[in-house]
Protein backbone atom coordinates (compact mmCIF):
# COMPACT_ATOMS: atom_id res chain seq x y z
CA UNK A 1 0.00 0.00 0.00
CA UNK A 2 2.63 2.27 0.15
CA UNK A 3 2.34 3.18 -3.71
CA UNK A 4 -1.02 4.32 -2.59
CA UNK A 5 0.10 6.37 0.36
CA UNK A 6 2.79 8.01 -1.68
CA UNK A 7 -0.16 8.56 -4.92
CA UNK A 8 -2.47 10.03 -2.26
CA UNK A 9 -0.12 12.13 -0.53
CA UNK A 10 0.49 13.85 -3.81
CA UNK A 11 -2.99 14.64 -4.71
CA UNK A 12 -4.13 18.54 -4.30
CA UNK A 13 -7.83 17.96 -3.62
CA UNK A 14 -10.65 15.85 -1.55
CA UNK A 15 -12.37 15.26 -5.03
CA UNK A 16 -9.15 13.97 -6.45
CA UNK A 17 -8.49 11.91 -3.82
CA UNK A 18 -12.20 10.36 -3.89
CA UNK A 19 -11.94 9.59 -7.67
CA UNK A 20 -8.89 7.89 -7.48
CA UNK A 21 -10.00 5.94 -4.46
CA UNK A 22 -13.29 4.53 -6.17
CA UNK A 23 -10.85 4.04 -9.40
CA UNK A 24 -9.44 1.45 -7.29
CA UNK A 25 -10.05 -2.54 -7.47
CA UNK A 26 -12.51 -3.07 -4.12
CA UNK A 27 -9.55 -5.08 -1.82
CA UNK A 28 -7.35 -1.36 -2.36
CA UNK A 29 -10.60 0.76 -2.06
CA UNK A 30 -12.38 -0.74 1.24
CA UNK A 31 -8.59 -1.16 2.66
CA UNK A 32 -7.75 2.67 2.04
CA UNK A 33 -11.97 3.66 3.78
CA UNK A 34 -11.37 1.47 6.56
CA UNK A 35 -7.62 2.76 7.10
CA UNK A 36 -9.09 6.24 7.38
CA UNK A 37 -11.88 5.14 10.05
CA UNK A 38 -9.10 3.38 11.66
CA UNK A 39 -6.70 6.59 11.86
CA UNK A 40 -10.16 8.18 13.11
CA UNK A 41 -11.23 6.29 15.63
CA UNK A 42 -7.44 5.96 17.02
CA UNK A 43 -7.57 9.95 17.06
CA UNK A 44 -10.88 10.26 18.94
CA UNK A 45 -9.49 7.65 21.31
CA UNK A 46 -6.36 9.40 22.04
CA UNK A 47 -8.15 12.90 22.41
CA UNK A 48 -10.42 11.53 25.20
CA UNK A 49 -7.08 10.29 27.10
CA UNK A 50 -6.94 6.73 25.77
CA UNK A 51 -3.64 5.40 25.51
CA UNK A 52 -2.34 6.61 21.57
CA UNK A 53 -1.86 3.35 19.09
CA UNK A 54 0.83 2.53 17.06
CA UNK A 55 0.86 2.71 13.43
CA UNK A 56 1.22 -1.00 13.58
CA UNK A 57 -2.36 -1.44 15.52
CA UNK A 58 -4.19 1.39 13.49
CA UNK A 59 -3.15 -0.65 10.43
CA UNK A 60 -4.29 -3.88 12.07
CA UNK A 61 -7.67 -2.78 12.97
CA UNK A 62 -8.43 -1.75 9.42
CA UNK A 63 -7.01 -5.19 8.20
CA UNK A 64 -9.16 -7.00 10.34
CA UNK A 65 -12.52 -5.19 9.95
CA UNK A 66 -11.93 -5.70 5.94
CA UNK A 67 -11.18 -9.37 6.51
CA UNK A 68 -14.45 -9.60 8.73
CA UNK A 69 -16.69 -7.85 5.60
CA UNK A 70 -17.25 -10.89 3.18
CA UNK A 71 -19.03 -12.85 6.49
CA UNK A 72 -21.25 -9.66 7.48
CA UNK A 73 -24.53 -11.91 6.01
CA UNK A 74 -23.44 -14.98 7.81
CA UNK A 75 -25.97 -16.52 10.64
CA UNK A 76 -23.64 -14.42 13.24
CA UNK A 77 -23.58 -11.32 11.77
CA UNK A 78 -28.05 -11.39 11.69
CA UNK A 79 -27.72 -12.18 15.09
CA UNK A 80 -25.59 -9.53 15.88
CA UNK A 81 -27.26 -7.07 14.02
CA UNK A 82 -30.67 -8.08 15.72
CA UNK A 83 -29.03 -7.51 18.98
CA UNK A 84 -26.86 -4.41 18.83
CA UNK A 85 -27.68 -0.74 17.95
CA UNK A 86 -26.71 0.49 14.81
CA UNK A 87 -23.74 3.18 15.13
CA UNK A 88 -24.82 4.55 12.06
CA UNK A 89 -28.51 5.97 11.05
CA UNK A 90 -29.15 5.50 7.27
CA UNK A 91 -30.50 8.27 5.04
CA UNK A 92 -33.70 8.05 3.09
CA UNK A 93 -33.62 6.79 -0.50
CA UNK A 94 -32.30 9.08 -2.83
CA UNK A 95 -30.62 11.29 0.21
CA UNK A 96 -26.98 11.39 0.79
CA UNK A 97 -25.77 10.97 4.34
CA UNK A 98 -22.10 12.80 4.92
CA UNK A 99 -20.10 12.14 8.15
CA UNK A 100 -17.38 14.88 8.79
CA UNK A 101 -15.15 15.21 11.34
CA UNK A 102 -12.14 17.27 12.43
CA UNK A 103 -9.00 17.67 14.60
CA UNK A 104 -7.24 20.29 15.75
CA UNK A 105 -3.67 20.90 17.71
CA UNK A 106 -3.79 24.48 19.29
CA UNK A 107 -0.41 23.72 20.04
CA UNK A 108 0.81 23.61 16.49
CA UNK A 109 -2.28 25.82 14.93
CA UNK A 110 -2.48 23.24 12.20
CA UNK A 111 -5.39 20.19 11.88
CA UNK A 112 -7.20 17.59 9.81
CA UNK A 113 -10.40 16.83 8.20
CA UNK A 114 -12.13 13.95 7.15
CA UNK A 115 -15.62 12.82 5.69
CA UNK A 116 -17.54 9.94 3.83
CA UNK A 117 -20.45 10.26 2.50
CA UNK A 118 -22.70 7.04 2.03
CA UNK A 119 -26.14 6.07 0.22
CA UNK A 120 -29.00 4.62 1.93
CA UNK A 121 -27.93 0.67 2.05
CA UNK A 122 -24.06 2.20 4.01
CA UNK A 123 -22.23 1.88 0.81
CA UNK A 124 -19.58 4.41 0.66
CA UNK A 125 -19.48 6.16 -2.64
CA UNK A 126 -17.25 8.92 -2.00
CA UNK A 127 -14.94 10.00 0.97
CA UNK A 128 -11.73 12.54 1.26
CA UNK A 129 -9.19 13.43 3.88
CA UNK A 130 -6.56 16.08 4.78
CA UNK A 131 -4.27 18.39 6.63
CA UNK A 132 -5.22 22.06 7.52
CA UNK A 133 -2.39 24.61 7.52
CA UNK A 134 -3.83 26.89 10.02
CA UNK A 135 -6.36 26.24 12.44
CA UNK A 136 -7.01 27.94 15.78
CA UNK A 137 -10.37 25.39 17.77
CA UNK A 138 -11.95 22.86 16.66
CA UNK A 139 -14.97 24.65 15.30
CA UNK A 140 -12.93 26.34 12.56
CA UNK A 141 -11.51 22.41 11.77
CA UNK A 142 -14.74 21.26 11.56
CA UNK A 143 -16.10 24.22 9.48
CA UNK A 144 -13.51 23.47 6.88
CA UNK A 145 -14.58 20.01 6.46
CA UNK A 146 -18.23 21.01 6.22
CA UNK A 147 -17.06 22.99 3.48
CA UNK A 148 -14.76 20.77 1.81
CA UNK A 149 -17.96 18.24 1.84
CA UNK A 150 -20.01 20.56 0.09
CA UNK A 151 -17.64 21.15 -2.66
CA UNK A 152 -17.31 17.63 -3.34
CA UNK A 153 -21.15 17.46 -3.37
CA UNK A 154 -21.49 19.97 -5.21
CA UNK A 155 -18.95 19.18 -8.03
CA UNK A 156 -20.93 15.59 -8.07
CA UNK A 157 -24.35 17.05 -8.80
CA UNK A 158 -25.69 15.85 -5.61
CA UNK A 159 -28.66 17.62 -4.75
CA UNK A 160 -30.44 15.91 -1.46
CA UNK A 161 -28.28 15.76 1.26
CA UNK A 162 -27.73 15.25 5.26
CA UNK A 163 -24.90 16.36 7.01
CA UNK A 164 -24.02 15.00 10.05
CA UNK A 165 -20.97 16.35 12.45
CA UNK A 166 -20.86 15.94 16.01
CA UNK A 167 -20.11 19.56 16.88
CA UNK A 168 -23.49 21.02 18.52
CA UNK A 169 -22.05 24.42 18.29
CA UNK A 170 -21.32 24.28 14.35
CA UNK A 171 -24.78 23.10 13.68
CA UNK A 172 -26.36 26.14 15.30
CA UNK A 173 -24.67 28.12 13.59
CA UNK A 174 -25.43 26.80 10.39
CA UNK A 175 -29.00 27.27 11.48
CA UNK A 176 -29.15 31.13 12.36
CA UNK A 177 -26.89 33.88 11.68
CA UNK A 178 -25.35 34.59 15.14
CA UNK A 179 -22.09 33.64 14.39
CA UNK A 180 -21.80 35.65 11.38
CA UNK A 181 -22.56 38.37 13.69
CA UNK A 182 -20.04 38.04 16.17
CA UNK A 183 -16.31 38.89 15.93
CA UNK A 184 -14.42 36.73 13.14
CA UNK A 185 -11.81 35.06 15.19
CA UNK A 186 -12.04 31.43 13.32
CA UNK A 187 -9.53 31.81 10.95
CA UNK A 188 -12.06 33.75 8.60
CA UNK A 189 -14.52 31.19 9.16
CA UNK A 190 -17.96 33.25 7.81
CA UNK A 191 -21.10 30.85 8.25
CA UNK A 192 -22.89 32.28 5.67
CA UNK A 193 -20.64 30.04 2.63
CA UNK A 194 -22.63 27.18 3.98
CA UNK A 195 -25.48 28.88 2.85
CA UNK A 196 -23.65 30.18 -0.79
CA UNK A 197 -22.36 26.49 -0.77
CA UNK A 198 -26.02 24.46 -0.25
CA UNK A 199 -28.31 27.27 -2.20
CA UNK A 200 -28.00 24.46 -5.22
CA UNK A 201 -29.03 21.92 -3.21
CA UNK A 202 -33.04 20.20 -3.31
CA UNK A 203 -32.88 18.77 0.19
CA UNK A 204 -30.41 19.71 3.08
CA UNK A 205 -30.09 19.14 6.49
CA UNK A 206 -27.49 19.37 8.77
CA UNK A 207 -27.46 17.48 12.12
Amino acid sequence: MEEERIRLAGLSSAMQVSAHVLSLSEEKKLLIVELLWSWWDARNKANAGEPRRTTEEVIYRARKVTKQLPYATTAAGVQMARTCAPRWTPPPPDIWKINVDAACWAKEIDGAWGFVIRDHQGSVVLAGAGRLAVVCDALCAESHTCIEALQVVADHGMQRIIMKTDSQTLVKALQSDVMDRAPSERGEIHYGDFVYLSGGLACSSFL
